[in-house]
């Protein structure tokens, strides 16, 4: 972030690392999925797209996938300063290397090596034009992407069925047997 808290490192690098050192997991693409609901599915996304070679599969669900509108957030919003500690000076959206689109239209020149990608969002959510944004620009990049919409706003209970659903459209893809009993 900006304002210098290094979440995105610990995740990506430190966490792994200590996983390892502790308890033996070696990280295998193949075996590593990354997924992440609301500012979560933002960064899932981020690590996926930044790091495509660690991970097998992402989902994102009710996921921050643009920042496109960001930056017309009035002055007097009380949210303005977070969101400038997150993604920093909010004239510099859409386009600064914090955009989600922006690192899909940077992966896509590579699109063999990006992970299987999930994301879904409810209809009711403030975040589904952002999540429709990011659907239309992999259909223009012509990256493959599972979207899934649903009736719903932000809520648990939208997000616990699309976990299940993100699980098994990860491990089908890989070829697993999946037990349908975990929907």
């Amino acid at each position: 972030q900006p304002n210098g808290q290094a979440y995105f490192t610990y995740l990506v690098e430190e966490l792994p690392r200590y996983l390892g050192e502790v308890f033996g997991i070696k990280p295998q693409r193949e075996k590593t999925l990354v997924a992440g609901l609301s500012m979560g599915g933002y960064g899932a996304m981020k690590a996926a797209l930044l790091h495509p070679e660690r991970y097998y599969a992402v989902g994102s669900f009710s996921g921050l996938l643009s920042l496109s509108i960001l930056n017309l957030a009035p002055a007097e919003d009380p949210r303005r300063k977070e969101l400038e500690l997150l993604f920093g000076n909010l004239a510099d959206l859409p386009g600064s290397q914090h955009d989600p689109l922006v690192w899909l239209n940077n992966a896509a020149r590579n699109p063999e090596i990006l992970p299987r990608m999930y994301v879904s969002c409810g209809r009711q959510d403030d975040l589904y034009p952002l999540n429709l944004m990011f659907k239309q620009a992999c259909e223009k990049t012509g990256v493959p992407l599972r979207f899934h919409e649903t009736g719903g706003g932000h809520q648990w209970s939208l997000w616990d069925r699309e976990i299940a659903s993100f699980l098994v459209f990860a491990l089908k893809s890989r070829g697993d047997e999946v037990d349908g009993s975990i929907l």
